[in-house]
């Protein structure tokens, strides 16, 4: 393995890692991004384990497809976060915006260093789009105390499902 890849597995693997930590130690911060505590704390243990798979070769191909998808999901929170960036005044605004160019450079360093190919992208976009389908029919059920953020996070899923469902008939042309 060369020195470009094995720097770049490390990389994505303390991303995560430390990511998820933080979601258990500055949880209070974190659910200002994304309401529910549980989604906070299963967000983490899902970062979690996608770094720990990126440390043995048999699971690294999974753990490329869980934190692609992982971090495709949360991309609608920096949006949220740059739009809203009053809620968040310990944050610089550079650093918002700097925030989604990141999100392009991370999924890249993914796909390249766990080997991710067109067509498993392409079945990982599938596997989002449903799961967002999913929920976004379960954030009706959710008990949210806004309704402003109830509608934001409801209409960002509904828009990154219609990305991705057009990312995913672009890649199987």
């Amino acid at each position: 393995m060369s020195r470009w890849r094995v720097a770049g597995l490390v990389f994505v693997f303390l991303w995560f890692a430390l990511g998820g930590v933080a979601h258990f130690v500055a949880t209070e911060a974190e659910m200002r991004i994304v309401p529910p505590r549980a989604a906070v704390l299963v967000s983490g243990v899902f970062e979690l384990l996608g770094a720990a798979g990126l440390l043995w070769q048999p699971t690294r191909r999974a753990a490329g497809i869980g934190l692609f998808l992982l971090t495709l999901a949360v991309t609608p929170a920096h949006f949220y976060m740059l739009q809203r960036p009053e809620l968040f005044p310990s944050v610089p605004y550079w650093a918002l915006v700097v925030r989604l160019p990141v999100q392009v450079a991370l999924l890249a360093l993914i796909a390249q260093n766990t080997e991710l190919t067109w067509s498993l992208i392409a079945l990982a976009l599938k596997i989002l789009s449903r799961f967002l389908n999913l929920f976004v029919r379960l954030i009706d059920l959710i008990n949210i105390k806004s309704s402003g953020v109830k509608i934001y996070w409801k209409l960002a899923i509904v828009s990154a499902f219609n990305v991705l469902r057009g990312l995913t008939t672009h890649i199987e042309k």
